[in-house]
């Protein structure tokens, strides 16, 4: 362990406690009573609400849709973390401006508040109209497009929810963000439940379940995500491609729709989901488009159509590899996460039931991993293998689709536990895959379409006797029990609380067997609002960041020397904070490495394997030699010499602690931040 409270020189600090792996204790105090009582009557109420007008939501359900996104965008609604800046910049220029509404600020997710919200609100605040190339990122220039930002860019066709900063702005341009992919997750979930199922209420429930999955929200700002929802994009418009076979116009649609969810998934570049969800999503598409294969490009239009679509999509990745190879290059040779490889086998089975923690994820903090790690979907995978020779004997349409996805699920199940030959990784891509995301995602999403499958059957069928019953039901809970005694579920839930989870688990096995689904959908509603719901705040604008002291001086400063490069010093998150301003950057969070600049200060490349990585960068000025240090695998360290502060082109330093070198002017003071704002004497 090592702690750097300072880089002054004799200057003492006293430390009176150093508390490792705090014991999380957790309790019910009247405020999370009320809350789940409220969410409890909130479960309740949308029951009996979609149940009653199920008819009225399903056939208005684009337009119900379409009413609610306009709403939450005009008043500029969102769901972004961003609050958690006011637990570091706090001095306001209005007091009375408030960005959170109700609910939390999630300081774990980073990525979005720390990371992507920043990233597109650089973009807003370009001097140039959301630029492909940011120049204030880097010494050279971020690829915004690879960063998944929004860009005025032929790139951009395949990015539909990046849109609205395009059309709106910034602040509405972040509820479009925020909620065309809440919306489009309900819609697309929606058909592929009813398509799989053929059951408008189990669809239904369905669209919720698996769009407040916590998999969803603990990660709803990340490219998994969106990768999500271009797969469903690619298989919905497949299916709807092939239905409408007397509605010209709507077969054009669907390719076009289909166009750009291909460039969206191909563009998002993350290969540990694109992997495994892009064979998710051809299985689908190939058992859609089979039986329809005489029914494909029926006419000249129809070809038209499919020509442009596919010069569309030939074009944009043309120029996408075309003007990003260099930045890919970079991407895939650093030593993080670059030079990763998979080859499955280092799993801990008992893992794959972290789902038994979910309701309580939004409350209490986990102290074995971290609360977005051990997210994920709300499945039945245990009951679905206890009965799956009955499920087979009873699956009705869509056979061939059934055993394709079970095949692939047990694939999945066996990357987990074994270990494969490199080449086979390889061949695979499964190299790229790592087992923990593998199970959190595309085998927790897997298993969620054919739990939700298997309900349908069950619902209808009705097989198993009270005695059966009981008997999986006790199986079930020996799975269960085994996971929660051989991981840190157990410590974090306390038996008070494990008894609770597992016997509110084992009565929706229960349920399910008898094929009950109104009590089951009354307690799985409850389970998932409170799961998934309660996971990211209500927010509003982004006062969070503009309306701030530090903000103003900083902005004017910068209108008045603009493109004078900045750095951040002995903050992680203040080079972001510039960065949100639109001011140039030296430090901020670099998604590949700075090579141009890090090889001028370190010209001998001593340090070139800590910082060729995507990295938070941290900046302390020191007078000794410039050097790198690694702190975590995404977060390095620059020590760097006062002097050459000139090499690298900064002109103006932020500091929360006073410095004192020849070559810093003070020119500002926020004593209520206490920040430090010093111009660089050449």
């Amino acid at each position: 362990m090592r702690i750097d409270p300072t880089n002054k020189a004799g200057e003492v600090v006293t430390i009176s406690k150093i508390l490792l792996n705090k014991n999380i204790k957790f309790n019910w105090h009247i405020g999370k009573i009320l809350l789940s009582i409220y969410l409890i009557i909130l479960a309740y109420i949308a029951y009996l609400i979609i149940n009653r007008h199920i008819d009225f939501i399903i056939r208005n359900r684009y337009r119900i849709a379409l009413v609610v996104f306009i709403l939450l965008v005009v008043f500029r609604f969102h769901g972004s973390s961003i609050g958690m800046w006011d637990n570091y910049i706090t001095a306001k220029v209005d007091e009375t401006k408030t960005t959170t509404i109700v609910g939390k600020n999630r300081a774990i997710r980073s990525d979005e508040w720390l990371v992507q919200s920043p990233y597109a609100l650089a973009q807003s605040n370009h001097e140039k109209f959301y630029p492909k190339i940011n120049d204030n990122i880097r010494s050279d220039g971020q690829n915004m497009v690879l960063a998944n930002a929004p860009t005025f860019s032929i790139e951009t066709i395949g990015k539909p929810f990046n849109w609205g900063f395009l059309l709106l702005g910034m602040e509405r341009g972040l509820s479009w963000l925020w909620y065309s992919k809440l919306l489009a997750l309900i819609l697309l979930s929606f058909e592929i439940c009813r398509f799989i199922t053929n059951n408008r209420k189990i669809a239904l429930l369905g669209s919720i379940w698996i769009t407040l999955s916590p998999a969803i929200q603990w990660w709803y700002s990340t490219a998994v995500v969106e990768l999500i929802i271009y797969s469903q994009g690619l298989i919905v418009s497949s299916y709807y491609y092939t239905t409408n076979k007397d509605k010209l116009r709507n077969r054009i649609l669907f390719m076009f729709l289909f166009t750009i969810c291909a460039i969206g998934y191909i563009l998002t570049l993350y290969p540990a989901v694109q992997v495994p969800l892009g064979f998710l999503t051809l299985i689908f598409i190939g058992y859609i488009l089979k039986s329809e294969i005489k029914q494909l490009l029926i006419n000249k239009k129809e070809i038209l159509a499919a020509a442009t679509c596919l010069s569309l999509l030939i074009v944009t990745i043309v120029s996408f590899i075309y003007s990003s190879y260099n930045d890919i290059q970079l991407m895939l040779g650093t030593a993080y996460p670059g030079k990763r490889i998979s080859h499955g086998g280092e799993f801990n089975l008992a893992e794959l039931q972290y789902y038994l923690i979910s309701w309580l994820l939004p409350f209490k903090e986990v102290n074995f991993k971290n609360n977005s790690e051990v997210s994920s979907f709300i499945n039945f995978f245990p009951l679905f293998i206890f009965i799956i020779i009955f499920i087979v004997k009873k699956v009705g349409a869509n056979k061939g689709l059934f055993y394709s996805l079970f095949g692939y699920l047990i694939f999945q199940f066996s990357w987990l536990i074994f270990k494969y030959p490199e080449i086979i990784a390889k061949l695979t891509l499964f190299s790229f895959v790592p087992e923990e995301r593998l199970a959190g995602i595309t085998f927790g999403l897997t298993a969620t379409y054919l739990s939700i499958w298997m309900i349908s059957i069950l619902v209808k069928q009705k097989p198993f006797s009270n005695i059966q019953s009981l008997v999986l039901v006790t199986l079930i809970c020996a799975v269960y029990l085994i996971s929660l005694t051989f991981t840190d579920m157990s410590d974090y839930l306390t038996n008070k609380y494990m008894i609770f989870t597992l016997g509110f688990f084992l009565v929706l096995n229960l349920l399910i067997l008898k094929g009950k689904l109104k009590y089951f959908s009354m307690l799985m509603l409850t389970l998932i609002i409170i799961s998934g719901a309660t996971v990211n705040p209500l927010a509003k604008g982004t006062d969070s960041i503009y309306n701030k002291v530090a903000a103003m001086k900083i902005t004017k400063l910068y209108e008045e020397f603009p493109k004078r490069k900045w750095v951040a010093v002995d903050s992680l998150v203040n080079g972001q904070f510039l960065l949100s301003l639109g001011v140039k950057t030296f430090n901020s969070v670099h998604f590949y490495p700075d090579l141009d600049m890090w090889r001028k200060l370190d010209e001998n490349m001593e340090y070139s394997n800590i910082y060729n990585r995507y990295a938070h960068v941290k900046v302390s000025i020191i007078d000794g030699k410039t050097y790198f240090q690694l702190d975590h695998p995404d977060a390095i360290t620059v020590y760097l010499n006062y002097k050459d502060l000139s090499k690298a082109d900064i002109k103006y330093v932020l500091s929360p602690i006073s410095l004192n070198y020849p070559v810093l002017q003070q020119i500002d003071f926020i004593p209520q931040d206490n920040l430090y704002i010093y111009r660089v004497n050449d």
